[in-house]
C-alpha cells in the first residue's frame, strides 16, 4: 500500500466498501470498557472494587448502551475522516453495494489482483497525477498527451486502451446474451436499427413471445457521472428505436433497459429491476461474477497501459 494512504479503509465494513478488518485499538478499547462495566455488577466484592477503581480513573461509562453508542460514534468519525480524503472518490456508489463489494470476501480476487483492487478503490494506484499529487511536474498522459493521467482517464478514455475497453464491455454483453439464449430468448447482438436520428445499434435485442427488450450495457467510472444518470441516458437513447423494432421484428411490444456496472465493480441496483422486468434469471452468483469480471478487466487495462 502507498505511504500516506488513509488506513480507515481497512476498518470500514466490507458491505460499505472497506476491507472489514478489526481495529485492534478499537477492539481493545471497547472490550476493556465492557469488561469493567460487567465486573462492576459482579457479586464478588474484590471484582467490584477493582472495576470501580478503573472506571473512576479512566472515566468509563457503566451502561452497556452508552458504551455501544460511543462505539458507533467512533465508527462514524472514521467514516467522516475517510470521506474527507480524495481517496474516497466514488464511495457514494460503493457504500452498501453488496454485489459490487462481494469480491472483498468471496475469494474471487486473489494475490496481486486483490492488492490492485484495493488501490483502485482507494484511488492510490500509481499514475502521474497520483505520484505528483501536491507537487509540480508532468501530469499529462504518457500515451495520448491530451489529458491528465488519472485512473479514470487510463481505464475509460485513453485512445491507447480503446481495444481493451471494448473487450471489457463485450465480455458483459456476451455473458448476458448467452444467459438469455439458454433461457429461451431470441438473441441479437448489436442489430442495426434505422431511426429518424440515424442508425442505432443497441448491445442486445432479446425477443420472447410478442415482446422485444432493447438492452444496452454501460460501464462507467464511479465518481464521475452518477451511475443512475448513465442508466437513464441509456434507456432514453433507445426509446426512439421502439417503432422500428416493432415494425422490423413483428412484435407487439418493446421496452428499453440499461445494465450499468462501474469500472471498479459497482453493480447498479436498478439492474435487478431491469433484469426482473425482462424476465431474465440472473442469480446473485452470476451478478458477483459480472461485477468482478468488469473490475478484473479494468485492472487488466491499467496493467497493459503501464507495460506499454
Amino acid at each position: 500500500m502507498k505511504a500516506g494512504m488513509c488506513t480507515d479503509i481497512f476498518y470500514i465494513p466490507s458491505r460499505y466498501g472497506g476491507m472489514g478488518l478489526t481495529s485492534l485499538g478499537e477492539f481493545s478499547l471497547f472490550s476493556r470498557q465492557k469488561a469493567l462495566a460487567k465486573m462492576a455488577g459482579s457479586s464478588d466484592p474484590l471484582s467490584r472494587l477493582v472495576a470501580e477503581f478503573f472506571i473512576e480513573r479512566w472515566n468509563i461509562a457503566r451502561d452497556p448502551k452508552v458504551i455501544e453508542a460511543a462505539r458507533r460514534v467512533y465508527q462514524k468519525k472514521r467514516y467522516q475522516r475517510f470521506f474527507q480524503t480524495y481517496q474516497s472518490g466514488g464511495w457514494n456508489e460503493f457504500s452498501g453495494n453488496t454485489i459490487g463489494n462481494a469480491w472483498l470476501t468471496n475469494g474471487r480476487a486473489r494475490g496481486r489482483n486483490f492488492i490492485m483492487a484495493v488501490k483502485f478503490r482507494s484511488n492510490t494506484a500509481a499514475t502521474r497525477a497520483e505520484n505528483l499529487r501536491g507537487r509540480l511536474g508532468m501530469k499529462e498522459c504518457r500515451s495520448c498527451k491530451s489529458a491528465t493521467e488519472t485512473l479514470a482517464h487510463i481505464c475509460q478514455r485513453c485512445p491507447a486502451n480503446h481495444g481493451l475497453v471494448i473487450q471489457r464491455h463485450n465480455a458483459v454483453v456476451t455473458f448476458l446474451g448467452e444467459a438469455a439464449r439458454k433461457q429461451g430468448y431470441q438473441v441479437m447482438i448489436e442489430p442495426k436499427v434505422s431511426t429518424p436520428v440515424g442508425a442505432l445499434k443497441p448491445d442486445l435485442l432479446l425477443i420472447k413471445a410478442d415482446t422485444a427488450f432493447i438492452v444496452d450495457v454501460g460501464i462507467a467510472w464511479e465518481g464521475g457521472r452518477p451511475l443512475k444518470l448513465v442508466n437513464k441516458m441509456k434507456c432514453d437513447k433507445y426509446k426512439i428505436a421502439i417503432p422500428a423494432i416493432l415494425e422490423t421484428f413483428h412484435v407487439g411490444h418493446a421496452e428499453t433497459y440499461g445494465v450499468i456496472l462501474g469500472s471498479r465493480g459497482c453493480w447498479l441496483k436498478s439492474n435487478d429491476k431491469a433484469l426482473a422486468s425482462i424476465g431474465l434469471n440472473i442469480t446473485r452468483k452470476m451478478k458477483e461474477h459480472l461485477s468482478w469480471l468488469t473490475f478484473e478487466n479494468t485492472i487488466r487495462i491499467y496493467n497493459s497501459f503501464m507495460k506499454n
